[in-house]
């Protein structure tokens, strides 16, 4: 129905550029738009309290007599005939709900600005700072904290004793904790919540995601000339975000359920702050002026080649969460000692068979009911850097106009370097920042030879 959704008022998407020519070989370019994603919308479950119900017949005699007679209808007392108003319909789960505000699409600003520089006729260098920020971006409902159904973590003063107890104990009663209505069965934790009578409330598309990019990217161009074309790009970049768009590896849930926007602010955890990428073709001059066999053997050769090098992406440290059963959060994070390097081995020397990559004694524990105050991604403590080589050789040659014969050398991760997954980021386990898995392919070589006609 219209009332549900309304087309917000502001859905404008204005977009602004300009391009100023200082000479034939200057130029600067800049610009500024507002832009809008899609909306997934309807994942998951769907909100049918009250509207749906399947009757069940239970078969009390192993089998040896059916359920119930067809001829005698079925059984009344098992069948509830929707649409009914039952408040107790939905307790002790965890139902879906959608927001209003849902279909509000994501919104993103972009700006730009752009210097070029041509040299000669066939090179252009070109350096740029690109901004980007995106608000309303869909985000997991736990960030909602209270609206997710989590608790305050003022009830954290009455102990654990007192909020992992029955509501009807002794213990409750003397803390001055009543059940929150009649037939309320439950510890005091759960009998605090916002909404008693549910576990989580799943919102379906809660538009509160925030983030933030800003990155300088240079990039110098060769055409292909003498035998000769390549590209070299180079970025620094930073994304912090509030977990929204993010891929949230390890301790992705909220730590205090009053502070899930600033206390969830950091650094993206699929942020590389340094990227460099090589990739060219370069004919090999050897063979010119030379005929017969020798010329033909040696004449022809292409190489290609890409090189990437990235910097390690920033890592959630968490640790074992004694919060879980009274706030419903599902995160805890120790605290983080800034005057102790979290990065115990060199990317270089690091051994898995020897090392711990993080260093323990760069977080303590905050206590028991205590929050930690490390970051929910750690810029300091990121994961092992990235780097890719790969290489081919190959010669083609033509016969009488009709045959081609291919040659083809390949050369996969050229140097068999040797990139680690991501060490383990639980603080509280006996196998904290160690790994033992590789997680990129080792040197590969690859031979081929085709033939065409």
């Amino acid at each position: 129905g219209r009332t549900f959704d309304r087309t917000p008022k502001d859905a404008l998407g204005p977009r602004f550029g300009f391009a100023y020519n200082f000479n034939s070989k200057n130029v600067l370019r800049g610009g500024y738009g507002i832009y809008y994603a899609g909306v997934a919308y309807g994942q998951g479950g769907r909100p049918t309290v009250g509207y749906e119900f399947t009757p069940t017949a239970p078969n009390l005699t192993n089998g040896f007599q059916p359920a119930f007679q067809l001829e005698n209808g079925f059984p009344r007392e098992a069948v509830r005939v929707p649409p009914f108003i039952d408040p107790t319909f939905a307790n002790g789960i965890a139902p879906v709900g959608y927001p209003g505000d849902g279909l509000v699409q994501p919104r993103y600003q972009n700006w730009s600005m752009t210097f070029q520089r041509q040299f000669g006729t066939s090179a252009m260098l070109d350096a740029t700072y690109v901004g980007n920020k995106g608000t309303r971006l869909p985000h997991n409902p736990q960030f909602l904290g209270a609206g997710y159904n989590m608790n305050d973590p003022a009830v954290l003063r009455l102990g654990t004793a007192v909020l992992q107890s029955d509501i009807n104990s002794p213990l409750a009663a003397q803390a001055g904790i009543r059940p929150p209505y009649p037939g309320f069965r439950g510890i005091v934790a759960q009998a605090l919540r916002p909404f008693p009578q549910y576990q989580a409330i799943e919102w379906r598309d809660a538009p509160i995601g925030k983030s933030r990019y800003d990155s300088f990217q240079i990039k110098f161009d060769k055409r292909l000339s003498d035998g000769l074309q390549f590209r070299a790009f180079y970025v620094w970049q930073q994304l912090y975000n509030n977990r929204a768009n993010s891929g949230q590896r390890g301790g992705a849930g909220v730590q205090n359920p009053m502070d899930t926007q600033r206390g969830e602010w950091s650094i993206a955890d699929d942020n590389v702050p340094h990227s460099f990428v090589f990739s060219g073709t370069y004919e090999l001059p050897f063979g010119k002026g030379m005929s017969g066999v020798a010329g033909k053997a040696l004449r022809g050769w292409t190489m290609n080649g890409i090189m990437r090098y990235d910097s390690g992406r920033p890592l959630a440290i968490f640790m074992n969460n004694d919060l879980a059963g009274l706030l419903f959060s599902t995160t805890k994070r120790p605290n983080r000692n800034a005057s102790t390097n979290a990065i115990a081995a060199a990317n270089g020397g690091f051994d898995p068979n020897r090392d711990r990559y993080f260093d323990r004694g760069a977080w303590s524990d905050p206590g028991p009911l205590q929050f930690g105050d490390a970051p929910s991604r750690d810029a300091s403590a990121s994961g092992f850097r990235n780097y890719v080589e790969d290489v081919s050789l190959f010669k083609t040659t033509t016969f009488k106009e009709r045959y081609t014969l291919r040659i083809e050398a390949q050369g996969g991760n050229l140097f068999n370097r040797t990139v680690f997954c991501d060490p383990n980021t639980n603080w509280s386990a006996a196998q904290f920042g160690q790994t033992a898995a590789q997680c990129n392919q080792p040197r590969s070589v690859q031979l081929g030879l085709k033939f065409q006609f």
